[in-house]
Formats: structure tokens, sequence, C-alpha cells
């Protein structure tokens, strides 16, 4: 685990910062640390703010959601073979909204 988090929002692409944005940096502000903060969202990559260097992947997650296409992707296995695919369909155009 790192000691601090620094970033450069202007190099990360983001132009303007949203609220939810806001929130998420004041999270991570006065997270004492006790816990890992766990970040979750579906709206693409440009809510990661720049940090994905920090990212980590690990343990089980239950996804619920109200978009078929989402609980599809995971009940009938689509996101293992999109990964495995290069991010491909089996009619081999792209997935949507990969991020």
């Amino acid at each position: 685990m790192v000691d601090r988090l620094e970033w450069n929002l202007r190099e990360s692409g983001v132009s303007t910062l949203a609220k939810a944005y806001i929130i998420m940096m004041d999270i991570l502000a006065n997270n004492n640390w006790d816990r890992p903060v766990y970040y979750a969202s579906t709206t693409g990559s440009e809510a990661y703010l720049g940090l994905e260097d920090y990212f980590q992947l690990e343990g089980r997650v239950e996804v619920y959601s109200d978009s078929q296409y989402v609980i599809n992707a995971f009940q009938k296995g689509w996101l293992k073979n999109w990964v495995k695919n290069g991010w491909k369909k089996a009619d081999k155009q792209p997935v949507l909204n990969r991020d």
C-alpha cells in the first residue's frame, strides 16, 4: 500500500470536476486507511480521476443491476469471452460500452 496518492487532473484528461469527483476526492483525503476504499463506477474510465495506477483487483464482487446486458455479461459468460477475444463480441464487433 502506498503512503500517499498524487495525481494531476489535467494529465488524466479531467477538464471539469463534477460533484461526484469532489466527493470521491474528499473520501480519499479523509480516509484513515483502517481498511481499503472499494471503488466502482458504471460511468466509464473518465470517472477514475487518473487513479488507475493505484487500483487493485481483488476478491469476489456481487453485481446488482437493472441492465439485462450487464447481468448477461456475467451470468452467460459474455465477459469472460470478451476478454479472451480482445473485447470483441461473437459477431466480431467491438463490445459496446467497454468502460
